[in-house]
């Protein structure tokens, strides 16, 4: 197998594989429910919350593990949420909060523990040694990174941009502060077994419920379908917008969670291109699964028609072979590999176009025609509407950012611009849209914190890079090697979609950085490797 060690049946045959999968089909249906009888939003919410509470006061790890879940299938957080006269809790903030007061309760028993004798100490589990984070070399990166937001939040509420704004812009940040349980959990190989089982289970959830939706948009009579259209927009699950040609996308946030796999397994699969000569028949016949991942990935990425995900991709296949060729002695291989890699990648994506194509036209009769949807889509991006209203809000945000260059509008700074969105030009009168919430995330992010703090921002996104691609050679289990090369293309393609889709101000986004965060120091640079 690409990765020798690693075991098939402790990630399928794990319990939490079992749990995330009962979880999120059961989480969808009550949701799907919830957008139907209001009160059971309300009752299943606080049933979630009760039980989530109980499970990650015994168990951290698996409430952790929950949240992440939570995470990949319900995109904007608002799969369930609690409401009154208006206002809202997402069951995202309610984890989050659970979590973190859970994890702040058991720090402080443990550092009152260290002031008593072994006689005296409080019930706690002392297998978990809290806080450790403060040991990391990325702590005191960490740190002032929060002054840099601190300082955003204070500027934005000083400009009179309003706390609420100011609040909610700046929210997405606060989910860095999931690091620090995390980096206390998630210490030994079993506890990535875990995570693997997790991200695979609510992954492919995410792949099959996204055919689902291909299937019934495709097939079934719109009229019949307004609840089923309406639960996913007003719950922040999935936009289905109609096409030409009677085709339908199927957009979901988390999404690229699933591009991102194809990147990882690619990297993988590149990766030990560049060492073996092997054939690939012999790579593939060892890999199945993989192939299969592969493929289910390639089909829910063409059906998110995000161009976003797609110039990612594209992005990250070229940077797999530049980096390579940066950490490789022997060169000579790169080029085999390059060709088998490009092989296997396209294979995919033949395959998984003609899966599609053959999915929505059957049985026969459909009127649907992905063909020409798709064509539709990569025609003109400057005349579709999400690409039309990003390019017209370019020209207002570059004013904004000149503006505000030196220490930034803060958060919850707003701009106008001209919006094609069907659903901006009907709430406004020439389309003209006012919004915190910008697109094009690193203009987003230069406008809200200035150019000092714009630069700390990308300082620390880069020292991640580095620090990763430096030192992947050094680590001597090759699985961990190969993970290690996998979950840095990963990032990179993250930080490419940024540009043009606001990832790295969002949870979806910052929910890998944590991951990839704690996997970089605790198998790479603590082994005493360069800086």
């Amino acid at each position: 197998m690409i990765l020798e060690k690693l075991s098939i049946n402790k990630i399928f045959k794990s319990d939490y594989f079992t749990y995330t999968v009962l979880f999120s089909v059961l989480t969808l249906i009550f949701s799907f429910i919830a957008y139907l009888y209001q009160d059971f939003n309300n009752i299943a919410f606080f049933v979630y919350v009760i039980i989530f509470f109980i499970v990650s006061y015994k168990n951290l790890k698996a409430g952790m593990l929950i949240a992440l879940a939570e995470l990949i299938i319900s995109s904007k957080g608002y799969i369930l949420f609690f409401e009154f006269s208006g206002f809202q809790i997402s069951l995202r903030i309610a984890f989050f909060v659970i979590i973190l007061s859970i994890w702040f309760s058991k720090l402080l028993i443990d550092i009152i523990n260290n002031k008593f004798s072994n006689d005296q100490k409080l019930l706690v589990n002392k297998k978990i040694n809290y806080f450790s984070f403060r040991k990391s070399r990325f702590f005191k990166y960490y740190f002032i990174f929060f002054l840099v937001l601190l300082f955003a939040f204070i500027l934005g509420i000083l400009n009179g941009n309003g706390f609420s704004d100011t609040f909610f812009d700046m929210n997405g940040f606060l989910f860095l502060l999931y690091l620090l349980p995390f980096y206390d959990l998630f210490k030994k190989e079993d506890d990535y077994y875990d995570l693997l089982s997790l991200s695979v289970a609510s992954s492919l959830i995410l792949m099959f419920f996204t055919l689902f939706l291909l299937w019934i948009f495709s097939h079934v009579n719109p009229f019949y379908l307004s609840n089923l259209y309406s639960w996913l927009f007003d719950f922040g699950i999935a936009e289905v917008t109609s096409m030409s040609y009677g085709f339908s996308r199927i957009f979901m946030q988390s999404q690229i969670y699933i591009s991102g796999l194809i990147i990882f397994l690619i990297s993988i699969f590149a990766y030990k291109f560049s060492y073996s000569r092997i054939k690939i028949k012999k790579i593939t016949d060892k890999n199945k699964l993989f192939i299969l991942l592969l493929t289910l990935a390639s089909i829910s990425t063409i059906l998110s028609f995000s161009r976003s995900f797609w110039v990612g991709i594209i992005a990250s296949f070229i940077s797999i072979f530049v980096i390579l060729f940066i950490i490789r002695d022997k060169k000579s291989k790169l080029f085999y590999s390059f060709f088998r890699t490009f092989l296997l990648g396209i294979t995919s994506f033949l395959i998984a176009y003609g899966f599609i194509f053959v999915f929505t036209n059957f049985p026969p009769g459909s009127s649907s025609n992905f063909t020409k949807g798709l064509n539709e889509r990569l025609s003109n991006p400057t005349q579709e509407a999400a690409g039309s209203s990003r390019i017209n809000m370019l020209k207002p945000l570059y004013e904004e950012i000149k503006n505000n260059f030196i220490l930034g509008g803060g958060f919850g700074y707003k701009i106008t611009y001209e919006s094609a969105d069907p659903t901006n030009v009907a709430k406004n009168v020439g389309g003209m849209y006012t919004t915190y919430a910008l697109e094009w995330g690193y203009f987003d992010t230069l406008l809200k914190f200035g150019i000092f703090g714009f630069l700390i921002f990308i300082y620390f996104i880069l020292a991640l890079l580095y620090l990763s691609i430096k030192n992947i050679n050094k680590i001597k289990k090759e699985d961990y090697r190969i993970v290690a090369f996998g979950l840095t293309l990963s990032f990179l393609f993250i930080l490419v979609v940024n540009f043009f889709t606001p990832y790295l101000n969002h949870p979806l986004g910052i929910g890998f950085i944590i991951v990839y965060i704690t996997y970089l120091d605790k198998n790479i640079l603590n082994k005493k490797i360069d800086f």
